[in-house]
């Protein structure tokens, strides 16, 4: 059992980590130069067509505009903020079953729906653990990426690494309510993600600590 002191030293250090590894906030260029590029980046995602796959239905669409500080994308816990910043346009959008039938993961209709988009849309892999698919389109920068799962335990905070500023750009089918409801009644969704970076500056003296 760790002593009150202990507890004490262990959350001083760990808000010291905290602090340490914070990036300072944008400034008004990389705002600036983020607000000028922004109108391209939701341009470039609107030109991203993702096909139904056979036997699903659309029930949800969320567009989103996410900003936030850059890291030095070492990976896991050696990630640390950066001095920088960068935007990213994304999509989610959510799908079921046109028949009503439960879908479950180990279903081969969440197999196949992953399958058919990984076949249509050139750079995704296909996951032979679960009934998942994600890669790059083309060998852009656009990430795509798709599974099946229950409603309930679907995160739609899913960001680039850090960007938590998100601002909600169309919501019309309100995809919260939608999950709500499939997780109550324990329907998986299929739901398909878009990514397109569209802005991203890291400052000259931070360059050593990037790995890109």
């Amino acid at each position: 059992m760790i002593s009150s002191a202990g507890a004490a030293l262990l959350g001083s250090l760990l808000a010291g980590s905290l602090i340490a590894c914070g990036s300072s906030a944008p400034t008004d260029e990389e705002l600036a130069g983020a607000e000028a590029a922004r109108p391209a980046g939701i341009q470039s995602l609107a030109g991203v067509e993702i096909p139904t796959p056979t036997g699903w239905e659309q029930i949800a669409e969320r567009n989103v505009d996410a900003c936030g500080s850059m890291t030095n994308d070492r990976g896991g816990f050696d990630d640390a903020h950066i001095g920088g910043y960068s935007c990213a346009a994304m999509r989610r959008t959510l799908y079921v079953r046109m028949d009503g039938v439960q879908t479950s993961r180990e279903d081969e209709a969440a197999w196949a729906a992953t399958a058919e988009l990984a076949k249509n849309l050139p750079g995704l892999q296909l996951s032979d653990r679960v009934p998942n698919a994600g890669g790059f389109l083309d060998g852009s920068r656009t990430r795509v990426d798709a599974f099946v799962q229950e409603g309930e335990y679907v995160d739609i905070d899913i960001l680039p690494l850090w960007h938590r500023n998100e601002t909600i750009v169309t919501d019309e089918t309100k995809l919260v309510d939608q999950l709500a409801e499939q997780g109550r009644t324990g329907e998986n969704v299929l739901q398909v993600t878009v990514t397109v970076p569209y802005f991203s500056y890291l400052r000259p003296e931070e360059e050593g600590s990037y790995v890109p």
